[in-house]
This record gives C-alpha cells, sequence and structure tokens, in this order.
C-alpha cells in the first residue's frame, strides 16, 4: 500500500472548482448576536440573507428562530430590496423540513419537494410561504453548512462589523433593523473583492434582475 500511495503521488495534483453562482438566487441563515439590555446581556437572533453572484447581504434582528420570525424577516428584507430570488438556499431548519425522506421511501406519498435529487417533506407553513412568494428552495445535504458558504460567512461579518463591541438594546427591533439595513446598503458601496473595480451595489442590479416581481398578496402566511 505505502509503495502503491507513494507511486500515486497523493495530494499533490488535487484541483479544486470555483463555485459559480448564478443572478437573482440568495442564501439564508440564522446566527445568534449578544446585546445589552437593561437586564444586561441578552441573546437575540439574527436573520441573514445573502446573494452570492454579487455578495449584497441583508440581515434582520428577530427574537426567536420560529416559523413567524423567519416569515417577517424574510418579508421585510424582500420588501426593502423591491423583489424576491428565484432560488433561496438553506439548510434543513425545522421550521422549514419537517422531514428528510429517504430514496426508498418515495413512494410513501410524504415527498412534497424535489423528489428527483433532494426529496424532502415541507412543513405546511414553509410550502405556504414558498408558494406566496414564487421562489425555489434549494437545501443542503445534512451537516453541510459548506454548501451555503456565503450566508455561513455573513452571519459572523453581520456580528463582527455591526454587533461589535456590545450594542445597547431597548427592545425596539423596528429602529434597530432600520440602522442595521443602513449599515448593510452603505457596505454594499465597497468594491466587490473579485470584482474590482465594481461595487456590490453595482453587481447587485444584475442580481435584481433576475429576480421575481413582488406579490400584490402574498396572504398572511404565517
Amino acid at each position: 500500500v505505502a509503495e502503491i500511495r507513494s507511486s500515486l503521488v497523493m495530494g499533490r495534483n488535487r484541483q479544486h472548482l470555483k463555485l459559480l453562482h448564478c443572478p437573482g438566487e440568495a442564501q439564508i441563515d440564522f446566527g445568534e448576536v449578544t446585546m445589552l439590555s437593561p437586564e444586561g446581556e441578552t441573546r437575540h437572533f439574527i436573520l441573514v440573507m445573502t446573494f452570492p453572484y454579487s455578495n449584497f447581504r441583508m440581515a434582520q434582528v428577530l427574537p426567536a428562530q420560529n416559523f413567524e420570525c423567519l416569515a417577517y424577516g424574510l418579508a421585510q428584507m424582500f420588501g426593502r430590496i423591491g423583489r424576491v430570488p428565484r432560488v433561496i438556499r438553506c439548510d434543513n431548519m425545522s421550521t422549514a423540513v419537517a422531514k428528510i425522506i429517504r430514496r426508498e421511501d418515495l413512494d410513501n406519498g410524504q415527498c412534497n419537494h424535489d423528489a428527483k435529487d433532494h426529496p424532502r417533506r415541507l412543513t405546511d407553513n414553509f410550502y405556504a410561504l414558498k408558494m406566496a412568494y414564487g421562489f425555489e428552495a434549494e437545501f443542503c445535504n445534512p451537516a453541510s453548512g459548506n454548501e451555503k458558504g456565503s450566508v455561513e460567512n455573513a452571519v459572523g461579518w453581520t456580528r463582527r462589523n455591526f454587533f461589535s463591541p456590545l450594542r445597547s438594546f431597548d427592545g425596539n427591533y423596528e429602529a434597530l433593523n432600520e440602522k442595521l439595513a443602513r449599515f448593510c446598503l452603505s457596505e454594499a458601496k465597497q468594491p466587490h473583492y473579485r470584482h474590482k473595480p465594481k461595487t456590490i451595489e453595482e453587481l447587485f442590479k444584475e442580481d435584481l434582475v433576475d429576480m421575481l416581481q413582488l406579490p400584490d398578496d402574498p396572504g398572511d402566511v404565517h
């Protein structure tokens, strides 16, 4: 085995492919942040949405990770950009995925999403949300956070750049989220890390062209 391994020179000629992201596609994830409240340090959650093509980032501070917060946070971010991503990639969060279906169990009638590649049973709430806005959902393989690396990085970036040092919070989510939105928009004026001298903001305009229109009435999905 040692001789064969030596002859193959394993590891020396590895090659990697760059991930290519299409305009109009987004990734979402939840993260935790700590803030200073009158009661001392308190834990809150941020719902972060990124657009890997342009590296544009948005976030919403929320009190929990339940479906109502997910639906509300997405609606607020959709409304701010005036469009809806064609595709949203996320992990198998319990607010969206009720069950991961094994291929041998496809005939039991539980699958209601992507029976061909990544069979899932979506929660009724998330299925209604998806249909109301018209986006397609993509889910990572279990324990594969690298498959949504853009938003994984953005969660840490938001925590380091907006919530550090610790912010004081008086419970007014609307006011805090307005500051957070202005921060994200101002950061979008920076040059893109790979496509300099183009800015994130300029590339995000290409994202917007490939997105869906907001529905006239998405309904009270939460």
